[in-house]
């Protein structure tokens, strides 16, 4: 009842008064504490306040996730976020959110236009967001059903193009998405993704050993593009699964052997090792151009294989064991470690004054072979801790029992 009669007031700032007060009235109740700050955010962002959106979304977002299952905010939840964040941009969190919202309702129950609407923009955020590579979801959603018939099915064409790493697909529909500015806008950046995606295409023809010299010459491209396409790509941080596939075999003992190296270094945040081998990707005009950036994301990873490397209940590093290891200034490692933070790599705290930095999670990926023996080794070492804890509480428990 509060919920309509907030909705039913015109000013949008005498409504969000309404609704503060009736949130201190449902403190018992976690599900209409959300349920407030929901519609509150929503109102903010209707009157264009977009910090206070941003930080609502966040306090909810905390708060849902100590919530077991989906409920019912869930899809007002994640309708507020998705609209926020095609607001402001980010494509990336605008698919994901948006996507789990769909999730939340009956797609029949929404109206055709709105359904079309969604779809559209659901697709192009797929493409365009960075670190979106998982259009299977999507694809088998029936909102795409509206486009279909319409005059942006080729949005269901380029989709499906992605998700199979069809290039020439995706360059015969150039007539199509073209047309659209913010495709084509980044077409650079998307053609990198989809050559990168094109390694499931690769994958299928693993098995086949290639016998001709044209066969040959044709998989050494292939690995070398998608090689330069992994480290140039803007959000991909995960080279595990490329290093693991037969086709950079192609390349081993050629011309194109650093490329090979060069990946091995960024997968493993070795700036050293990057640095080293400046001889040789230097000479790649694709990759000196970008070497501010290159140098970033692998001082990321860095970071990243620092935290992954240490035991779970050690995982505070020092300010100088960081710039130790990235090459950055002392005096620079707090925005490094902050952009870790932004872009989800990694999660925890920074302490400014005691210049430590405390780790709680580190995002998954694809590990590569001298990563996954380490990741043994640190099991082995927990078995062993558990195994002595078990032989000091049987003991132990002796004593008490006697």
């Amino acid at each position: 009842m509060a919920l309509l009669f907030s909705l039913s007031l015109t000013d949008p700032n005498t409504a969000i008064t309404f609704l503060e007060k009736t949130k201190e009235k449902v403190k018992a109740s976690e599900e209409a504490v959300i349920l407030c700050k929901t519609v509150i955010g929503s109102l903010k962002l209707d009157i264009n306040d977009l910090p206070a959106t941003k930080k609502l979304i966040e306090e909810v977002e905390e708060m849902l996730n100590a919530l077991p299952g989906v409920t019912s905010v869930h899809g007002r939840f994640y309708d507020l976020s998705s609209k926020y964040y095609r607001i402001i941009g980010n494509h990336a969190l605008y698919y994901k959110d948006a996507l789990r919202y769909l999730g939340c309702v009956d797609v029949k129950d929404l109206p055709g236009a709105e359904q079309q609407e969604r779809a559209f923009t659901l697709g192009l955020a797929g493409l365009l967001g960075e670190g979106v590579y998982n259009f299977g979801e999507l694809l088998m959603h029936p909102v795409l059903e509206s486009l279909k018939n319409t005059d942006k099915q080729w949005l269901i064409e380029t989709l499906y193009a992605f998700n199979s790493g069809n290039v020439e697909k995706f360059q015969a529909l150039k007539s199509a998405w073209g047309q659209q500015p913010d495709l084509a806008a980044q077409e650079t950046k998307l053609m990198q993704k989809i050559q990168l995606l094109c390694v499931m295409e690769v994958r299928s023809h693993s098995s086949v050993h290639l016998s001709t010299a044209k066969e040959r010459a044709e998989q050494q491209e292939r690995a070398f593009t998608l090689g330069l396409a992994g480290l140039l790509g803007e959000g991909v941080y995960n080279f595990g699964e490329l290093l693991m596939h037969p086709v950079l075999e192609s390349l081993k003992n050629t011309d194109k052997q650093w490329l090979i190296e060069t990946l091995y270094a960024f997968n493993s945040g070795n700036v050293e090792k990057f640095q080293a081998l400046k001889s040789a990707w230097g000479q790649q005009p694709d990759l000196a151009a970008q070497e501010t950036k290159l140098m970033q994301k692998i001082q990321l990873l860095c970071v990243m294989e620092m935290t992954f490397t240490r035991p779970a209940n050690h995982r505070q590093l020092t300010f100088q064991e960081i710039s130790q290891s990235t090459r950055v200034p002392v005096n620079e490692v707090e925005l490094l470690v902050m952009k870790a933070l932004s872009v989800g790599l990694l999660r925890g705290s920074i302490d400014e004054v005691d210049q430590r930095v405390q780790m709680t999670w580190v995002q998954p990926r694809v590990l590569d072979l001298p990563q996954i023996k380490g990741m043994k080794e640190r099991l082995d070492f927990w078995c062993g801790d558990v195994k002595s804890m078990a032989v000091l509480v049987e003991h132990q428990a002796q004593d008490i029992l006697t």
